[in-house]
């Protein structure tokens, strides 16, 4: 049987078609615009529209650079281009796909299972998800993660008929892997967990070219065949490196352009960790999960850091009342009672603190602040004034044994979850918020689903 049993021609028309019928199917889910997501939603929207106008990320505040800029820039580019947001992502989606099926394609040499694999994705239920339909980064996000996979796999496991190519051959996945994962690490703000997937690739490949089966150490030749395969692949990840860390570098100078700071995303800001870290490590007086600045927790920091004490009028007034009441309202994990803010909400809520306390003003007055209440409550501990855990720069809680039990229950539930699509919910709901803000999300994403004078929906584009 010949080595791939459809024509050439025949797969790519087989695979365009089935991309036709993809977008065709997405274009039937409006988009969901929620206008007074502020933190969602409306920051992508407002980030979109000031680059647009030529006015990098908008004026300096506490949500500038909370998140990744490239999401925003990606509906830039959608706007550019007449595309509506959700079929722009559909077909970045798509390119992921059929970088995948390719390379299932190399690898096996069967065009026809390659097709049934972009079919499965193509088709893929978790994409026609109402949460989906919203202005929101995971929407792009999923492309992307699956796209550096895919890259990291063809760089480690190059086609046989493919490794005698030309440089630029070798290069290109490197170079294409570099801007992908830059676009991957500038959507969101926890990359890393992509990491031990891609650290298992490598391995295996490593594995398998440093002890080949059925292969012998004096076989004549077989270290130089090593040594190529091995160079096949460290050349493509240090380009992919280099790639990854100007692009990381070039927004990072931006930033510090704008708004005095060398950073992508304030999240990972050293001096937004080391005082998220600072109030995290101080003992409760009684462990509750999810909450991490309990009021005890909050006086004895107000005790000890007069930077903390700027805080108190806003984390104990209007605004933490309103992040409670966004946290009873909003939080799948039902704790009763409710009377603390839960760590999903909590680090809006300190920097809205810090905000109201009139630190925002500039970015580099911002980080002065947190690195003025992280050694003041470092101090503190280490001085014994109250009582703390170890030193911790990092968003992540302090780990707990309890953990590993609610782990297992926690996952049960996420994998109901995702075999049900949540709730269910196939496709868009009516958008919601001021028709001011409902009109500039049509405006700059395309089609938006609106509620008409009966109730009854209808798309705006």
């Amino acid at each position: 049987m010949p080595k791939y049993s459809m024509s050439a021609r025949n797969y790519y028309i087989v695979l365009l078609l089935i991309a036709a019928f993809s977008i065709w199917i997405r274009a039937g889910f409006p988009v969901y615009a929620i206008a007074y997501a502020i933190h969602d939603d409306q920051l992508f929207i407002r980030m979109a529209r000031y680059l647009e106008a030529g006015q990098w990320l908008g004026p300096y505040d506490s949500l500038t650079l909370a998140k990744g800029m490239f999401y925003p820039l990606f509906i830039v580019l959608a706007f550019w281009t007449s595309i509506p947001l959700k079929i722009a992502e559909q077909v970045v989606y798509l390119g992921a796909s059929a970088l995948t099926a390719g390379l299932v394609r190399r690898q096996v040499g069967d065009r026809r299972l390659s097709l049934v694999l972009f079919a499965v994705l193509a088709f893929n239920p978790v994409l026609w998800n109402v949460s989906l339909a919203r202005v929101i980064r995971e929407g792009l996000y999923v492309s992307l993660s699956l796209a550096v996979v895919a890259l990291v796999v063809t760089i480690a496991f190059p086609n046989p008929d493919e490794r005698s190519h030309g440089r630029c051959r070798i290069l290109f996945p490197g170079f294409s892997l570099g801007l992908v994962s830059a676009a991957f690490w500038l959507t969101r703000e926890e990359g890393i967990w992509l990491l031990p997937a891609l650290g298992v690739v490598i391995a295996i490949a490593l594995v398998e070219i440093l002890w080949p089966q059925g292969a012998l150490a004096s076989e004549g030749g077989a270290f130089a065949r090593r040594s190529a395969r091995l160079k096949a692949i460290a050349l493509p990840l240090a380009l992919a490196l280099g790639v990854f860390a100007a692009t990381d570098w070039l927004v990072a100078g931006l930033n510090y352009r704008h708004y005095g700071i060398f950073e992508t995303n304030e999240m990972r800001s050293g001096s937004f960790l080391r005082a998220y870290g600072a109030l995290s490590r101080i003992q409760h007086n009684q462990w509750r999960r999810y909450i991490a600045f309990p009021k005890d927790v909050r006086l004895r920091a107000y005790a000890a850091s007069p930077a903390a004490r700027e805080l108190a009028p806003s984390l104990e007034g209007p605004t933490g009342d309103r992040w409670l009441r966004v946290t009873c309202s909003q939080s799948l994990a039902k704790i009763t009672p409710c009377d603390e803010v839960q760590a999903g909400w909590s680090m809006w809520e300190f920097r809205e603190a810090v905000a109201s306390a009139g630190h925002y003003r500039s970015g580099p007055e911002a980080m002065r602040f947190y690195d003025t209440l992280a050694d003041q409550i470092n101090s503190a501990c280490e001085h014994g004034t109250i009582q703390c855990l170890l030193r911790r720069s990092t968003l992540s809680p302090p780990f707990r044994r309890e953990y590993l039990g609610e782990t297992v229950e926690a996952g049960k539930v996420e994998a109901k979850v995702m075999f049900t699509l949540g709730d269910g919910q196939v496709g868009s709901i009516a958008s919601i918020g001021p028709p001011e803000g409902i009109a500039t999300f049509a405006d700059t994403v395309g089609g938006v689903d609106l509620p008409d004078d009966k109730g009854d929906r209808k798309s705006v584009v």
